[in-house]
């Protein structure tokens, strides 16, 4: 069986790279540019899971429409502004955040460290069919099946 691939878009410790790499295919975007480059969209089409890391990078519907096996998208911070909740829920697919502690810390490695383990574990929930614990919708479908309902982990 292939490995889900998983988008991260933007370098995260270490760590959580290698949490990953143990179920899944990691492809990390390092151009950092304002839009997503040409490369990473042609492996978006493959990506059943994205790590937001950035909130300059847009996710809507067309978007969506271009990502077609994209099962959750974590994000790394509080307030998913760019991403399109109600479109996301509509194609079947989790929008996770981390848990509000996670912004008590004061911003530096651990800050970051902690966010994307938090966003990974809610990738491997979500992949495994469980419910995401930082789920922040109820996706119409989830795996050809009905889902439950959600409660964010805040």
């Amino acid at each position: 069986m292939n490995a889900p691939r998983i988008v991260i878009t933007h370098p995260v410790p270490m760590e959580v790279i290698e949490l990953l790499s143990g179920t899944c295919h990691v492809t990390l975007d390092r151009s950092g540019g304002p839009s997503w480059p040409d490369e990473m969209l042609q492996q978006l089409v493959a990506a059943r899971a994205i790590m937001m890391c950035r909130k300059d990078l847009a996710i809507n519907e067309a978007f969506l429409s271009r990502c077609p096996h994209l099962q959750v998208i974590a994000a790394t911070f509080e307030d998913p502004g760019n991403i399109d909740i109600e479109a996301c829920t509509r194609k079947g697919v989790w929008v996770t955040t981390v848990p509000e502690e996670t912004y008590a810390l004061p911003f530096g490695r651990n800050h970051a460290l902690r966010a994307a383990m938090e966003a990974a574990a809610n990738i491997i929930e979500a992949l495994s069919g469980a419910l995401p614990k930082g789920a922040i919708n109820r996706p119409v479908r989830t795996r050809g099946r009905r889902a439950a309902g959600v409660s964010q982990r805040h």
